[in-house]
């Protein structure tokens, strides 16, 4: 959940957007703040959680006393859920007719809206004041950005009902007053509200200072606690940001912290010193920073908490998972380390999250996006819009303008006479004038590709979910025909719509997997990234990974003292591996194109044996059978009759609680796996299984025909042949396992 302060202004974005799309939506603010509401955007309380705004200019003698008061839009939220309501209040005791109207008013719109929104509460005739309370449309919301679109929902049917309303009360009373806010008085409350906010002093939160500093040195922390030296640091910030009158947050990097406060210390003599000094000179007689500043600098320059910040935090990692199958080493990245790369949307800035929206856009998408700003414009125009820039800034293409012109008139309506391409793709939303500006129609995109105004509004109103988790990694599996093309970079068809039409096949140059991640990383060095590759030997890998073998070494990334960079062959583009990108794979030792990849690989990578582990199944039984003693048992055999690199993982067991169970995992899984070891030797799966799944056919009755073939006879010995085993045999197939002696 976001805070008060933080969910009121997320309100308020979303109300400006709704005015900049169509001017005559207005609603009122807070035309005065008082000390400590001078950043409140509308009437409330961050006490009682609670604001809210009208639509409507309505005066009145009652409550709530305010402006338009009598139809008030609530936002509230509590622990963990966000909500809100229409709420309707006028007194009865008022006798003037302004005031009688108001209760027609109301009950006119209770009337009108009953069954579309319906009422949560509905005061006793017999009370002095008339109260109506709206239904919201779900019964709690977690995501602040559902609940607006609900409201919006709501409003869309709330702001006539109103507007009709007052028109019927007028033509009873002509004297009534009551409108929606005109454009000029919502302008005057905007800029009244900006002077506010230019003006309102800067607040610090101790708390948040605190929780910053412990979350971002936790493991120093640690033993630590009860020390003075931590409270003299979190002393420490408060009195910096006192100084400074601005946030210095723990949001950067510790060198760079340090070198501020170095600084500051650096001026407390001269003219820039006196003026920090002049505004907080109850800190210290010795310059403008107390003793806790002094001590938290020096816990900053200390070696170990940097050295811990640059070997352990940003040393890449290089790492391969190998062992049988089934001995949990895909189970391991998905519950040990996909949580290590992942952090919730709050953490991410409004810029990162519009740089990912448009690096998942087309070119076509952002150019439309562009227009929706721009209005009919020239390509100049279009190529210096920000969506348009970033999404430049991320692509491999040298020729941006020309790219441009193609996809305008790739996506140009059919009936433009202005443009002469041919081959059109959809969508069809673009047009060029007579005297050559670019223009979209609008109808089309609402028809064709409404979610140019999705992705358009989740950038301008950027709305962090804090229940939504934004991953930094990405999960490929390695096989056969995975190339360098999917991984690196490649030449990629551009398939036409009519794909009969071969003369219209055109090419264009697209990131592998590994290298977008590659360059998300290296936009957000600030955060961790990785690729977990599953089957690493099932690949070419010396094919796929190509010239950037090298690269990816710990010691050659981007950053470090080796550093090595490469031109790519497709894009001509210098390219390097960040160090804040993490390289985990898997390798099934039983695969036999193991042995030709660890030349390739043993020098880049951490191995990191997974076998199996008995003790994961330890509790699994059926039937009074332990299954870690049939598994343990089975692999005995296997290592004597192949090698330890064949044996069964322990996932393969986990869950078995029913015969039904223990039996398909044997048909399924277990067998089949023999089979593949042995070749289709029966006998030595039945020496590692025993008669239970396994029989002899002892083929001593068997003729041959009399055609005459020397040492015929010699053919006639025994044959094996699998048995499947059922939910009524399984018990019995296991003890046999163990030669019918399991105690």
């Amino acid at each position: 959940m976001i805070n008060y302060k933080e969910y009121e202004k997320a309100v308020f974005e979303w109300l400006i957007q709704k005015h900049k799309k169509n001017s005559d939506f207005t609603f009122s603010l807070r035309k005065k703040g008082s000390k400590g509401a001078e950043e409140d955007y509308f009437i409330g309380r961050e006490k009682s959680k609670y604001f809210g705004m009208t639509f409507w200019n309505i005066p009145t003698g009652g409550y709530p006393g305010s402006t338009g008061g009598c139809i008030t839009l609530i936002f509230s939220y509590s622990k963990d859920t966000y909500s809100y309501r229409f709420e309707f209040v006028q007194s009865k005791n008022y006798n003037d007719l302004q005031n009688k109207s108001i209760i027609e008013l109301l009950l006119k719109v209770k009337k009108s809206i009953e069954s579309s929104i319906g009422f949560s509460y509905i005061s006793p005739d017999e009370n002095k004041k008339l109260i109506l309370h709206t239904k919201q449309i779900k019964s709690s919301y977690t995501s602040l950005e559902t609940m607006l679109v609900d409201v919006d929902k709501e409003l869309n049917i709330l702001i006539p009902a109103v507007n009709n309303a007052i028109a019927e009360i007028k033509l009873d009373n002509p004297e009534f007053k009551g409108y929606r806010f005109t454009t000029n008085e919502f302008n005057k409350m905007l800029n009244k509200l900006k002077k506010r906010l230019k003006t309102a002093p800067t607040k610090h939160s101790k708390t948040d200072q605190s929780t910053l500093i412990r979350e971002k040195y936790s493991n120093w922390l640690k033993g630590n606690e009860k020390s003075n030296k931590v409270n003299s640091y979190l002393r420490a910030i408060e009195i910096l940001n006192e100084i400074l009158a601005k946030d210095i947050y723990l949001e950067n990097d510790i060198e760079s912290l340090t070198l501020l406060y170095k600084d500051l210390i650096k001026h407390q003599g001269n003219e820039s010193g006196r003026y920090y000094y002049e505004k907080a000179p109850s800190y210290g007689n010795s310059g403008f920073y107390s003793a806790s500043v002094k001590s938290f600098i020096d816990f900053l320059n200390e070696e170990s908490i940097i050295s811990t910040k640059s070997n352990k935090e940003f040393k890449p990692i290089n790492q391969i998972l190998y062992g049988p199958p089934g001995t949990g080493k895909t189970y391991f990245f998905k519950n040990e380390l996909f949580e290590k790369y992942t952090s919730k949307q709050t953490s991410i800035t409004k810029e990162q999250h519009f740089e990912t929206v448009v690096g998942n856009c087309s070119w076509w998408q952002v150019i439309a996006i562009a227009l929706l700003d721009l209005g009919k414009s020239k390509v100049t125009n279009i190529f210096e819009h920000k969506w348009v820039q970033k999404k430049a800034s991320l692509s491999n293409s040298k020729t941006i303008r020309p790219t441009l012109w193609g996809q305008l008139q790739s996506h140009t309506v059919n009936e433009c006479k202005h443009v002469n391409v041919s081959s059109r793709q959809q969508p069809l939303i673009f047009n060029k004038t007579e005297d050559s500006y670019w223009e979209i129609l609008e109808e089309e995109v609402k028809e064709l590709t409404p979610e140019l105004y999705d992705f358009r509004d989740s950038v301008e109103n950027y709305n962090p979910d804090p229940d939504k988790v934004v991953k930094h990694y990405n999960f490929v599996t390695f096989h056969q025909s995975f190339a360098y093309e999917d991984f690196i970079e490649g030449i990629k068809p551009i398939l036409p719509e009519n794909i009969e039409e071969a003369g219209d096949l055109g090419y264009r140059i697209e990131d592998g997997i590994f290298k977008d991640l590659c360059i998300k990383a290296k936009n957000d060095p600030s955060k961790r990234y990785a690729i977990f590759i599953d089957e690493v030997n099932r690949g070419n890998v010396s094919a796929i990974f190509g010239e950037l073998i090298t690269l990816i070494e710990t010691d050659k990334r981007k950053g470090t003292n080796n550093e090595m960079s490469i031109t790519l062959p497709y894009s001509k583009k210098e390219f390097s591996v960040p160090k804040n990108l993490d390289i985990y794979g898997t390798m099934n030792t039983a695969d036999r194109s193991v042995e030709a990849l660890d030349t390739a690989l043993r020098r880049r990578f951490e191995f990191k044996e997974m076998m199996p582990n008995y003790n994961v199944i330890k509790s699994e039984e059926v039937d009074g059978i332990k299954l870690a003693d049939v598994l343990k048992t089975i692999n005995e055999r296997i290592a004597l009759l192949i090698d330890r690199d064949h044996t069964i993982g322990h996932s393969y067991f986990i869950g078995l609680d029913k015969k039904k169970k223990l039996a398909n995992v044997f048909n399924n899984k277990i067998v089949p796996l023999l089979q593949e070891y042995f070749y289709g030797d029966y006998g030595k799966i039945g020496l590692v299984l025993g008669e239970g799944f396994v029989e002899e056919q002892k083929n001593k009755e068997l003729k041959f025909s009399s055609f005459k073939y020397e040492g015929k006879e010699d053919f006639i010995a025994p044959t094996y042949h699998l048995k499947k085993v059922t939910s009524e045999n399984i018990i019995e197939a296991v003890k046999n396992i163990f030669n019918n002696d399991y105690n």
